[in-house]
């Protein structure tokens, strides 16, 4: 399940030459909470994420980076993949949670199990203690993510099955790559920072299903050869279960 985890995060491809690092289409947060230790819900389904290609050829020498402002430079390629998510109380308005990160949410407006207004605060550190590579046979490429997510996440239990809400956060770190060919190995230290803004319907009570569409917007920083912007639409549909 731990490696599903990391997967549904973090994901390196390889379509031809180029290299490719996936980020979340989604924070998977919304104004839920258990209300009591040991409380929580596990929720598993699909979201599209985005896929920033950063290499259009790892063969040649050194590597062929893909320049700012070309097609390709932090392409949105939009790949679905599934998840799993686990959240847990802690306290009464407290969460600890296993998304693409693992990180802690507090309700700080409402109460967990009353209808009307409730939101809640999260901060985490993004899972990265483990990546995947793929070698075409003459050269390979591995990129490791490490930073932190935060950000908010506001809305209205409109009756006792129904939550509309919208969450809007931020991912930021270091996004470190090594290719490695036949005589020689490259490394590149790029930074990023990965908005998202999430409008979401949770329905039902013990077993329920979510719903989302989130804008994201990418701001990848390369150390040779500059930056850029990208602007995704992505979706997401899921079910879980909650138990209190």
């Amino acid at each position: 399940m731990k490696n599903l985890f990391i997967f549904a995060f973090l994901s390196f491809t390889l379509v031809g030459c180029t290299h490719s690092v996936l980020l979340p289409g989604s924070f998977r947060q919304s104004p839920i909470v258990g209300g009591k230790l040991w409380a929580g819900h596990l929720n598993a389904g699909f979201q599209s994420t985005v896929e920033l290609e950063v290499f259009d050829d790892i063969t040649t020498n050194p590597p062929v980076r893909s320049n700012p402002g070309d097609s390709g430079f932090i392409e949105a390629l939009i790949p679905v993949i599934p998840f799993v998510d686990i959240n847990l109380g802690v306290l009464e308005k407290v969460d600890i949670y296993y998304t693409s990160a693992v990180g802690a949410r507090w309700m700080f407006y409402g109460e967990p199990k009353e209808q009307n207004w409730k939101a809640t605060v999260f901060a985490g550190s993004i899972v990265n203690n483990a990546s995947s590579k793929r070698d075409d046979g003459a050269s390979e490429a591995e990129t490791k993510i490490d930073g932190m997510e935060y950000g908010f996440s506001v809305g209205r239990q409109v009756s006792e099955k129904a939550l509309l809400y919208f969450t809007y956060g931020n991912q930021a770190g270091d996004a470190d790559t090594k290719v490695t060919q036949v005589a020689q190995t490259f490394r590149y230290e790029d930074k990023f920072q990965h908005s998202i803004f999430t409008l979401g319907i949770h329905v039902g009570e013990e077993f329920f299903f979510n719903g989302e569409i989130s804008q994201s917007q990418t701001h990848w920083k390369t150390t040779d050869v500059g930056s850029d912007r990208n602007t995704s639409t992505t979706y997401l549909a899921s079910i879980g279960y909650l138990w209190n």
